[in-house]
């Protein structure tokens, strides 16, 4: 059994914030009919999936809108440069040089402090993320292919790791590949 077109209606006005009454009103039914639409099965499967729809919906206009907004704080230091140049030019005419600062005093303080700080970007932080994964892969494969270095849960030691008092010190990743690579020049703090 499928849902009527007065129930799609019903759910319509539901997922859009009306009320039962409402709602009733709109497709033209009692209120005690959408009560019990609503300890329908049916009735409530395609309530869930209009209001998972909404909810999907919003979710894609929200990311698209987030990207947005990042692309446009990429772009935003050239763009305030070219209006400083023209707010401060001698010969640009009064009016663009007004609309420039203008334009640059209404920029919203949260956009400015994006522009301050050097803002990191999603794609960019994985970027990063992903190049320092590989490298720590690449480091561990070299210590893993001396035999003069072991691995353990805290992280890499050689023979000459002991201390005078016969205890174990152990080196993370970059340091372990550092002592490997530059024996000599190493020293620890």
């Amino acid at each position: 059994m499928s849902l009527s077109e007065k129930q799609l209606i019903v759910i319509e006005k539901l997922v859009m914030g009306c009320n039962h009454q409402e709602a009733a009103d709109a497709a033209g039914v009692a209120r005690s009919t959408v009560y019990r639409w609503l300890n329908s099965e049916e009735f409530k499967r395609g309530l869930d999936s209009a209001r998972e729809s909404i909810k999907e919906g919003h979710e894609q206009v929200m990311d698209s809108y987030k990207r947005a907004l990042l692309e446009a704080v990429k772009y935003s230091p050239d763009c305030m440069s070219i209006l400083l140049e023209i707010a401060q030019s001698p010969d640009t005419r009064t009016a663009d040089r007004l609309k420039a600062v203008e334009m640059l005093l209404q920029q919203p303080p949260k956009l400015m402090g994006l522009l301050t700080t050097e803002a990191v970007f999603p794609e960019e932080r994985l970027a990063q993320e992903q190049e320092e994964r590989l490298k720590k892969q690449q480091l561990e494969a070299m210590l893993e292919a001396s035999p003069d270095w072991r691995k353990t849960d805290d992280g890499y030691w050689t023979d000459d790791s002991l201390s005078v008092l016969g205890q174990l010190h152990t080196y993370n990743v970059e340091k372990a590949y550092e002592k490997l690579t530059n024996p000599t020049t190493f020293f620890e703090l």
